[in-house]
C-alpha cells in the first residue's frame, strides 16, 4: 500500500520571521487540529500562553487539516487578546488526502498529522501538544530538557501487554512487558528523525500493519521508539477521565483529557470531573462557536453514546 504525501499549500505567519539563530533560539511548540478538535483547542491555548513566562520565546506551528478561514480567524484573535508576543503558522494540509488508506479514529484521519511535522517545520526539536489539554505550567520549563540519543521524550504509564495495539505490536516482534506512551505530549528531535529516516520506518510498519492499528499513529510511534524514548516527568501527561481524577485542583503540569466524553462534549458538564478545570480557561468565544446546541453537538452525542452511557452507570454504581 502507497500512503501520500503532500506539501503544504499555504502557511500563514504572525509575527517577527524566524531565521537562522534566531530561530534556534526559539522553543517550538506543534498543534495538528481539525474542525472536530477545535472544540478544546481554545482553552488549551488559553493556558499555555497564561502559564507561559515569556510567549515572545515561542514560535507555534497549528496544522490545520481543511481548517476553514473563519476558525483560523478565531486562533489568531485568540492569540492576540491573550497578549501573545511570539510567532505562529497556520500551515494548511489535507489529512483525508494524506492518509486515506489508514484506518480512522473515530472516523477522523487527523491525528495522523503528527507524521507529518517533520515535513512541515524547519526546527531541530519541537513540542507536540494535542488540543485537549490544559496546560498549568510554563512550557518553556520543557525547552531544557535533553533528549540524548532518544528520537523523543513522552510519558509512559502502560505497557505493550495493555494497550489496544497489542496484538500489533507483539506481532512486529515487540515484548508485553515493553513500555507503551501516550502520543498526547511528545518532544521530538527532528534532526533525529530526518537522519534516521523515520518517515520510512512509520510507513512501512503502517503498509504492513494497517488493519490491525487501532491507536493509529500512536501505535507507530511505539512501534519505531521500541521502548527506547526519554521519560518526561508524569506531572506533563496527567489523564483525566471523565469519572476518574481531581481535576479541578490539578496544578503545576499538563491535564490531558483522555477518552469520551469530554468535559465540552454534550453531558460533560454534568458528566466530567475535569470540567470546572476546562471552563476556567474556556473562552466565550469558542463555547459561542463549539459548545452551543445544533447539528454538530447533535452528531457528536450520537458518535459518543456508548461513552457516555458507561459513564452514567459507572457514576450510578459509584454512588450506590
Amino acid at each position: 500500500m502507497k500512503l501520500s504525501t503532500q506539501t503544504a499549500p499555504a502557511v500563514h505567519t504572525r509575527g517577527m520571521p524566524v531565521t537562522g539563530q534566531a530561530q534556534n533560539d526559539l522553543f517550538h511548540i506543534v498543534f495538528n487540529i481539525n474542525r472536530g478538535g477545535m472544540a478544546g483547542f481554545g482553552a488549551t491555548l488559553t493556558s499555555l500562553i497564561r502559564h507561559c513566562s515569556a510567549t515572545d520565546q515561542l514560535m507555534m506551528h497549528i496544522m490545520c487539516s481543511r481548517l476553514d478561514e473563519r476558525h483560523k480567524e478565531l486562533i489568531r484573535t485568540t492569540l492576540h487578546n491573550l497578549g501573545y508576543r511570539g510567532g505562529v503558522r497556520l500551515i494548511d494540509y489535507d489529512a483525508d488526502r494524506a492518509f486515506r488508506h489508514l484506518p480512522a479514529l473515530l472516523g477522523d484521519l487527523t491525528t495522523y498529522g503528527r507524521l507529518l511535522i517533520p515535513d512541515y517545520v524547519d526546527a531541530s526539536r519541537v513540542l507536540y501538544l494535542d488540543s485537549d489539554l490544559i496546560v498549568s505550567c510554563d512550557v518553556l520549563t520543557l525547552k531544557a530538557v535533553e533528549l540524548g540519543d532518544h528520537l523523543l521524550g513522552a510519558i509512559t504509564r502502560s505497557t505493550v501487554a495493555y494497550s489496544l495495539d497489542q496484538d500489533c505490536l507483539l506481532g512486529i516482534g515487540c515484548e508485553a512487558d515493553m513500555p507503551y506512551f501516550n502520543a498526547g505530549i511528545l518532544l521530538i528531535d527532528l534532526s533525529r528523525w530526518r537522519q534516521l529516516d523515520i518517515d520510512a520506518r512509520w510507513r512501512e510498519i503502517a503498509s504492513s500493519q494497517a488493519e490491525k492499528l487501532t491507536c493509529c499513529d500512536q501505535t507507530l510511534l511505539n512501534a519505531i521508539c521500541r521502548g527506547n524514548f526519554h521519560r518526561l516527568p508524569p506531572q506533563y501527561n496527567t489523564p483525566s477521565l471523565a469519572n476518574r481524577g481531581d481535576d479541578e485542583h490539578f496544578r503545576g503540569g499538563i491535564l490531558h483529557f483522555l477518552g469520551s466524553p469530554k468535559p465540552w462534549d454534550p453531558g460533560g458538564r454534568q458528566l466530567h470531573r475535569g470540567y470546572a478545570a476546562w471552563k476556567a480557561h474556556s473562552d466565550l468565544s469558542w463555547e459561542h462557536e463549539f459548545h452551543r446546541f445544533g447539528l454538530g453537538r447533535l452528531r457528536r452525542g450520537w458518535q459518543i453514546r456508548r461513552s457516555l452511557l458507561r459513564t452514567i452507570l459507572q457514576r450510578w454504581r459509584n454512588s450506590g
